[in-house]
């Protein structure tokens, strides 16, 4: 009982030094519960198959995440818990000089780990079961589901899950404990001594030379990385990578010592004020701590490059399905055959669907006119992005100016206009309408026939034949309906049939899902079609408004969830790893703070020196991991071009704001904290 007592007072005393231990646990024990009860909501009933099906991969991402989660919580709670003991180690030590055993002292940490465990599993699961049920309409709300459904729910499995998961960290955390006292002297636990990492290096001369190596290694993998990402392949990205890392850590090894030097030399800035005090005070925590620091901004740059591009493509899958679905559906049929005469085939028309009609078009694959051909010498670059694309030779693809206007009044999209011996080109896929749009600046021509026809615009026309989640349209030629005409003469071949039409007749959600089920069973088939004539033949492609929109916002869904979840960790235990840094910097700078305050400085510059010193060291690496990541961004932008265009604006914009709001709050939660210690 008495030991209980003795750990309730310790920690009453010592709840400033826990605020940042327990916040840290909270969110760490409501996160780890709130994606892991994704799966046990009510209005995930109520989604749809396919809306179900994009849930449960997600589930099995985050389950496989939740591994990687746990141990960088189980390794942040261990760093917490060295951090505290190494503040109490003369507490310790008076314990053992008044008769304690080891042992004793050892069930005290015991008792008050188990209350602090307990506190903050209580409180986390308390916040994380709120926090899942706002979750909950959140998921709703990307599949459209029917929020008049929702029901609070309690996830058991996520409780047991994440009750076992912080019980063995937290057993982890006593072993620790108590291997760490047993190896303690009487006389380290008095002095109370600090040790530091042993700083390998010394001497201007070294920290310069290695200052300059790392900057130069980085420097040239930020030029590779960010301006020669086209030549890059697997291999030498692992080189880049394990290059960035080193380079990194050797940064932060030598960045105290050349710091010191650099700033010395500025003799007007160094005295003025306390800004020589400032930076010997950083230095030292930087040399004593490298290592971290370094571990800590390679955290921060995959925190920040995740959010970026997450966010981004999230935004990106979202907007393309509101801006490429005017209509209800369209289809795509590639052998030649009438797509209104497949579905007459298997007993169904569309006008039992289409409100308003629907327009049927042709795309003619030329046999005269190679692919290659309508880009001109312009191919070069793409045949280096696709080196293995086989298609450059194949006929191209046109279409008639009538058809192709056709189909942009049922899309609502603009119309084209050409003169008789001119052509345009209608492209969605970014990096091949880049070359395309030079082809056209250039004045390409190209032969039709008999014609010869000329670029009517010098950019491609950004519209599209059929409703798609992304966009991977490589370039259909239109050309004048009387060029087109004189071609099928000759026997140019239908390559594809595109139908679209507007809205569907059927006005509720239920009808317009089982319409849209229904034509999506048609073209791709399944053990639910049951038709007499080739069921689900293969060679269609459907493209419908509820199928496109379902499956862009769950891409968005499970990217933003999992960046999130992986993220906000990953900063979280940088932000906490830092804070406890400073307040230990804080602890060991009590006596010198209070030799300034007899020296006769005032509050007003210890508390500009202490916002200095705290500032400093949390910025300085975000500061490193912003420089990397803008030659990271850049990079996976280029990667992720063949599939998706990405434009980073919005990734930065939430990733600013999350970065103020978590790290810019535990900063000001270790300035507040550090004034009370150093007692300002």
């Amino acid at each position: 009982m008495n030991t209980w007592k003795l750990a309730f007072t310790n920690m009453k005393k010592s709840v400033s030094d826990y605020v940042v231990y327990f916040i840290t646990l909270i969110f760490g024990v409501a996160i780890f519960y709130i994606f892991n009860a994704i799966g046990d909501q009510a209005l995930i009933n109520d989604l749809s198959e396919s809306g179900y099906e994009i849930v449960q991969t997600m589930i099995s991402l985050l389950t496989g995440a939740s591994i990687g989660v746990a141990l960088v919580l189980g390794f942040l709670i261990i760093y917490a818990n060295n951090f505290l003991i190494r503040r109490r180690k003369k507490e310790f030590g008076i314990y053992l000089l008044l008769g304690m055993g080891k042992k004793q002292v050892s069930r005290i940490l015991f008792c008050e780990t188990l209350i602090a465990g307990l506190i903050s599993l209580g409180v986390g699961l308390a916040v994380g079961i709120l926090g899942s049920q706002f979750l909950s309409f959140l998921v709703g709300n990307f599949f459209d589901a029917d929020l008049s459904q929702y029901q609070f729910r309690f996830s058991l499995m996520a409780t047991i899950k994440t009750v076992i998961s912080f019980v063995v960290m937290n057993l982890v955390v006593l072993l620790f404990h108590a291997a760490t006292i047993t190896k303690y002297q009487l006389v380290d636990l008095l002095s109370a001594r600090k040790k530091p990492e042993t700083n390998i290096v010394s001497g201007s001369w070294v920290n310069l030379i290695l200052f300059v190596l790392s900057a130069v290694a980085l420097g040239y993998a930020y030029y590779r990385v960010g301006f020669r990402g086209n030549e890059i392949y697997m291999k030498e990205m692992i080189r880049l990578i394990l290059i960035g890392i080193v380079a990194n850590m050797v940064l932060f090894r030598s960045l105290a010592g050349f710091l010191m030097e650099a700033v010395r030399s500025l003799k007007g800035f160094y005295h003025r004020k306390l800004n020589a005090f400032v930076l010997r005070q950083f230095c030292a925590g930087l040399r004593t701590s490298s290592i971290t620091m370094g571990i800590i901004c390679l955290m921060l740059f995959a925190t920040i490059l995740s959010f970026v591009i997450g966010f981004s493509m999230a935004n990106q899958f979202q907007g393309s399905a509101r801006e490429k679905t005017p209509v209800d559906f369209s289809i795509q049929r590639n052998d030649g055959v009438k797509v209104t005469d497949y579905f007459a085939q298997v007993g169904h028309s569309f006008d039992e669907w289409a409100k308003n009609g629907y327009v049927e078009v042709p795309v003619y694959a030329h046999q005269g006119l190679a692919f290659e051909q309508t880009v001109g010498g312009f191919i070069a670059g793409l045949k280096e992005q696709f080196p293995r694309a086989i298609f450059w030779g194949y006929p191209a693809e046109v279409m008639a100016l009538s058809d192709f206007n056709s189909l942009m009044r049922v899309y609502g999209q603009r119309e084209i206009t050409l003169l008789e011996d001119r052509y345009a080109v209608a492209c969605t896929f970014d990096i091949f309408r880049a070359s395309r749009d030079q082809a056209l600046q250039s004045g390409l021509e190209i032969p039709v026939g008999d014609a010869v026809l000329k670029p009517e615009y010098t950019s491609c026309w950004d519209e599209y034949l059929m409703m798609s989640g992304i966009s991977l349209d490589t370039g259909t030629i239109i050309i004048p309906d009387e060029v087109a005409a004189k071609a099928v003469e000759e026997g140019i071949l239908v390559a594809q049939n595109y139908i679209a039409a507007g809205d569907f007749k059927a006005t509720s959600r239920s009808e317009k899902r089982e319409a849209d089920d229904l034509i999506n069973q048609i073209t791709v088939g399944g053990d639910k079609m049951n038709y007499a004539m080739n069921p689900g033949d293969q060679h269609m492609i459907a493209g419908t408004k509820i199928s496109i929109r379902e499956s862009n916002n769950g891409l968005a869904m499970m990217v933003t969830f999992l960046v999130t979840y992986v993220g906000v960790v990953f900063l979280l235990a940088s932000a906490a790893i830092l804070s406890l840094k400073a307040l230990s910097e804080s602890i060991d700078s009590q006596g010198r703070y209070d030799i300034l305050k007899k020296l006769g400085c005032g509050g007003k510059m210890l508390r500009h020196a202490l916002y200095a010193q705290i500032g400093v060291f949390f910025l300085l690496p975000m500061l490193i991991a912003g420089i990397h990541s803008v030659f990271g961004v850049s990079y996976a932008k280029y990667s992720l071009s063949s599939l998706l265009s990405i434009e980073a604006g919005y990734g930065i914009l939430v990733t600013c704001i999350v970065m103020v709001v978590l790290y810019g709050g535990y900063m000001f939660a270790t300035i507040r904290s550090s004034e009370k210690i150093v007692r300002i």
